[in-house]
């Protein structure tokens, strides 16, 4: 039995290619656990079972990775917000009004 499924693909916002392909597509995977409900637990191939149980693991392991990746994506884009704040801060500064404070200037002795 195929427990994979195109649809459940993540992609990279980058190259929108495949950042991994699950092994397991979950639509199957239930269906495949509800038919393991109604059936005779002494006809069940524990062997089959183990193996989805490993599968179900590896991608638990392979989104926890894609969590951190994406993660590290949001603080270096909110770093890069952060920083573009500060210097449109300064840039905006130059814009105010200035005055130019005369060499002359009656009241006092130099």
């Amino acid at each position: 039995m195929s427990f994979t499924s195109p649809a459940s693909t993540i992609l990279c916002s980058n190259c929108q290619k495949p950042s991994f392909e699950p092994r397991v597509g979950l639509d199957s995977l239930e269906k495949y656990t509800e038919t393991l409900c109604g059936s005779d637990p002494f006809t069940l191939d524990l062997q089959e079972v183990k193996e989805m149980v490993t599968l179900c693991d590896r991608d638990l392991g392979d989104y926890e990775v894609e969590l951190m990746r994406l993660q590290s994506q949001v603080l270096l884009i909110q770093e890069q917000q952060t920083r573009l704040e500060i210097h449109r801060a300064r840039l905006h500064s130059f814009t105010s009004p200035t005055r130019k404070i005369s060499n002359e200037n009656p009241g006092l002795d130099l």
